[in-house]
């Protein structure tokens, strides 16, 4: 009993700690957001990923003409279920997500932040190249009108908001 009790605890820090990568607690965008993507559904794997069976998988399915369901990391215990929305700015591809539910815990509770962004890299029609907001970065400090502002500006340098990323490959259909 202790051990699933201590079990459960440290479940639940993981769960925190996850939702610690969001940094706001609204949205960045509310205009301006693309139409989904369809060449974007389906099921991506790491790229660095050597055995299959331990890989991070995510799987983008579209849910209306506006928004995707994202669950990552696929296939794990404490993966995630995001609202995700296309945003474009300064002709790059960002996708904004909102934390819907984890695996493991359920909704999360109102006092986390549930707002994200990810900076998505087309790399051809199976590659697409992920970079999440840098925990060290300034983006991570601002409210979202300032983080809007600041990634609006022609001026500012994306290098220093985002972290270097990780690239993942469309599985073939079968």
């Amino acid at each position: 009993m202790k051990l699933r009790s201590a079990f459960c605890k440290f479940a639940m820090l993981g769960v925190v700690l996850l939702l610690n990568a969001c940094h706001f607690e609204s949205a960045v965008f509310t205009d301006n957001l693309a139409k989904t993507d369809g060449s974007l559904a389906g099921i991506w794997i790491a790229q660095d990923a050597g055995d299959p069976r331990t890989a991070q998988y995510a799987v983008f399915a579209p849910i209306d003409g506006d928004r995707y369901l994202l669950h990552h990391p696929a296939r794990s215990s404490d993966s995630f279920y995001y609202e995700a929305r296309s945003v474009k700015c300064r002709d790059r591809m960002l996708m904004q997500l909102r934390v819907l539910a984890t695996f493991n815990g359920g909704p999360p509770r109102p006092e986390f932040k549930r707002f994200t962004l990810l900076w998505l890299e087309r790399k051809g029609d199976d590659r697409l190249f992920v970079r999440p907001i840098d925990g060290d970065g300034g983006l991570a400090g601002m409210t979202p009108a300032d983080a809007r502002k600041a990634l609006e500006d022609p001026d500012t340098d994306w290098e220093s908001f985002f972290d270097k990323g990780q690239e993942y490959r469309r599985l073939k259909r079968r």
